[in-house]
């Protein structure tokens, strides 16, 4: 019996099909679920979150208490149901991640009797603060709330929670640390001093030296449950918690049968040529658009995608994890586009899914054109078009000055566009006379998307802080050891100033899998090594504030010192108290911090010089360098990687 052309081309189509997925649902299914699963985890991952209707009974109590306190403050009648869903990505995801972990932190007292759940320690939400464009990593990715009268106590009794050194850098406000003990991932619960407010984050990454105060790159994805490997970093201590935000351009994926190979005649077959891609940019956008999300022909869209943008999709894994080959990066997008449209439905016109957003950075050129309704177009330039790049966004170490092109116009394109709930950027450059997608990126800092409520958040008390005079003789030797880090560059002589104490504190910031010290010579060799890495990456310097800078402290009880190199790095005198809980073996013995009883603080015996390098881009993490008397002479006798 003879097979028509037409039926033997839909069951080659079908089988050809079927491979890709097979090998898509074996070889990359870090796009699925995380590699660590249980029984537990399978039943109660959320397979389409960031929705109000997803969240667990104790979140929604959370979120409607928080947005009827908001209503009745600013006389507004929002509801929860529909507001939240609105909020942007990043503020969904930072809520959701770290009130799951509190929910799944089981707290026991020293004989093992229950005392409730992380959770159980906030009384109301105040505020949320996902991805805030150009502003310190300690005032991103947290929640603020409101503590119950009793959480101090029950955190003071918990197995599970320690009172650590206090917080002399970051979360100014909230000085009082409290760590989840078991390593990282962990949550630390910041509180005011009064014990009734808290800043709350989930800290995915532990602090190297030196790779954390040379990267800026670091301190933004430490408590970004979306960053990198951070979402099995969160599953393999917390179960229960999909990553519903990975997908193509943001739109959550719902799960459900999608037609068969049959109902669609063959136009999977995926176009090479992008159908508008030779006419104006706007024609282009347009198409890409309309193709995909209006007449349901992804594959039509899939031809806009350059090579380029590929890196995108591999960016969903993180470095440990092995990369989607290349070759089939059309088939995967293609089958996460249908699903989109199976998510989002069949709109009659563009207009019903896609809402143009206006961008916030000056330097984009705005382009005018008939679909301003759908998207926004402007020229960009070279240089943020380089840095807005999917190979180029997350560089390890940051592009060079010498590798970022001058501020010139002509070869990009920017669209901007809201699609669902979440704010787009998509980068467009002619490739072979095509206009094509290179990159995209969901809740850039270029598009400010929705805040979350604020409600009387715990800020810090707006107070001058202190003066010492200090010891001339630690200002000097101070001054001394930068100049021969940073400007002498005599690594031998720097080392000199450290103290042997410091030993413990070396193995606590290595890198994972690197061999530990054994004795005070190795020791030295190690923070040589570093000390070189540092100055490596800024290059020699004249003076020493080109190559760092100094960064106001958070604590109250520490006191300024007036000196000559202010700008270059802060010093400051500790009491005896804080200084006791920063020494190298209070930090690697996990001891726990006694709450002061009383009496007058004492300084003089202890100063922290506090600093940050000048690296290129981003912020990087901060080095806290305790300084003591060792036979007559001042020393480095501590110090901590600071990461917000």
């Amino acid at each position: 019996m003879e097979t028509s052309p037409l039926k033997l081309n839909r069951q080659i189509s079908l089988i050809v099909k079927v491979c890709v997925l097979l090998l898509i649902t074996i070889g990359f299914s870090v796009f699925a679920q995380p590699t660590k699963q249980s029984s537990e985890t399978q039943e109660e991952d959320v397979k389409f979150g960031g929705t109000y209707a997803n969240l667990k009974p104790e979140q929604r109590r959370l979120v409607d208490d928080w947005f009827q306190q908001y209503n009745d403050v600013t006389k507004q009648n929002l509801k929860p149901t529909e507001e939240y869903d609105k909020l942007s990505l990043s503020t969904r995801t930072t809520f959701e991640a770290v009130t799951h972990a509190l929910l799944r932190s089981k707290l026991t007292d020293q004989s093992g009797r229950s005392l409730g759940t992380a959770l159980d320690l906030v009384s109301y939400v105040e505020t949320v603060h996902g991805k805030i464009p150009r502003t310190r990593g300690d005032l991103q990715f947290r929640i603020y709330a409101a503590l119950k009268p009793t959480a101090v106590e029950t955190m003071e009794a918990s197995r599970e929670f320690k009172r650590g050194r206090d917080n002399t850098v970051f979360h100014k406000g909230y000085p009082v640390n409290y760590r989840q003990q078991g390593g990282v991932p962990s949550i630390q619960i910041s509180s005011s001093p009064d014990g009734k407010r808290a800043d709350i984050d989930v800290d995915y990454r532990s602090s190297k030296f030196p790779a954390a105060i040379v990267n800026g790159h670091l301190t933004a994805s430490n408590s970004d449950v979306r960053a990198g490997n951070n979402h099995k970093r969160h599953v393999n201590r917390w179960t229960g918690f999909g990553n519903w935000w990975k997908s193509i351009f943001g739109v959550p994926l719902k799960e459900g049968d999608l037609e068969d190979e049959e109902s669609t005649g063959g136009r999977l077959v995926i176009s090479r040529i992008p159908r508008a891609g030779k006419g104006k940019p706007e024609e282009a956008v347009y198409d890409f658009l309309n193709s995909w999300l209006v007449e349901q022909q992804p594959n039509q869209a899939v031809a806009y995608i350059s090579p380029r943008a590929y890196s995108c999709i591999n960016q969903v894994a993180s470095d440990e994890e092995k990369k989607m080959n290349p070759g089939l990066i059309p088939y995967y997008m293609l089958e996460e586009m249908r699903i989109v449209n199976h998510t989002l439905g069949k709109p009659a016109k563009l207009s019903e899914v896609v809402e143009s957003i206006h961008p916030n950075e000056p330097a984009l050129r705005p382009i005018r054109h008939p679909h301003s309704a759908e998207f926004d177009l402007f020229q960009t330039p070279d240089d943020i078009a380089f840095d807005f790049g999917c190979a180029n966004r997350d560089r390890p170490e940051g592009a060079t000055e010498k590798a970022k092109p001058r501020r010139r116009y002509g070869k990009y394109v920017g669209a901007s566009l809201q699609l669902k709930s979440d704010r787009l950027l998509i980068l467009w450059a002619r490739e072979s006379g095509y206009w094509r997608v290179i990159s995209w990126e969901v809740e850039p800092d270029q598009l400010a998307g929705k805040q979350a409520p604020e409600m009387a958040q715990a800020a810090a008390e707006k107070m001058e802080p202190e003066h010492s005079a200090g010891d001339p003789s630690l200002i000097a030797a101070v001054e001394g050891f930068f100049n021969a880090w940073f400007v002498k560059q005599n690594f031998d002589q720097a080392v000199g100033y450290v103290s042997e104490q410091c030993n413990p504190c070396i193995n606590l910031y290595l890198d994972e899998g690197v061999k530990k010290v054994q004795n005070w010579p190795e020791g030295q060799r190690k923070l040589r090594e570093g000390m070189k890495s540092a100055a490596r990456k800024i290059g020699r310097k004249k003076e020493v504030s080109e190559a760092i800078e100094s960064i106001v402290p958070a604590h109250p009880a520490l006191k300024l010192v007036t000196h000559a190199q202010e700008q270059a790095y802060t010093l400051v005198s500790v009491p005896d108290e804080i200084a006791d809980a920063f020494k190298c073996l209070s930090q690697t013995q996990a001891v726990k911090i006694a709450q002061k009883t009383g009496g007058p603080a004492v300084y003089g015996n202890y100063y922290s010089a506090i600093f940050e390098l000048k690296v290129k881009e981003g912020t990087p993490a901060a080095l806290n360098l305790l300084w003591g008397r060792e036979k007559d002479q001042w020393k480095i006798i501590a110090y901590s990687v600071e990461v917000p």
